[in-house]
């Protein structure tokens, strides 16, 4: 899961999973407050064999956390749940993409 990202007019979360062998496809399930179920709101990834979704649009807002479980579906039915996962989106503290991280091998991160 990564919270967040470096444009404010698009707040959103990334959600993403391992493989299930002999998955079709996934459903990632989502609610404003933990335990999340089967009955909260699903998000379908834009690719069956996506590993990953990015939630974002008027459904998701700057400091509010969100919650997630993920469900892999085949033809012999759905798997449990996955484990819970929690983001809070927050604005980038730079309006530049950070590519890469230096360090001088004592004491400083660039």
């Amino acid at each position: 899961m990564v919270a967040g990202d470096g444009n404010d007019s698009e707040i959103q979360n990334t959600i993403s999973w391992f493989e299930v062998a002999d998955a079709d496809e996934y459903i990632v399930y989502w609610s404003n407050s933990p335990d999340v179920t089967e009955e909260s709101n699903p998000l379908s990834p834009a690719a069956q064999e996506s590993r990953s979704i990015i939630h974002s649009g008027v459904d998701v807002v700057q400091g509010n956390a969100y919650y997630y479980r993920v469900a892999a579906r085949s033809s012999g039915g759905d798997s449990p749940l996955s484990d819970e996962a929690a983001g809070i989106p927050q604005l980038s503290i730079t309006g530049n993409g950070l590519n890469d991280i230096a360090w001088n091998g004592i004491d400083r991160l660039v």
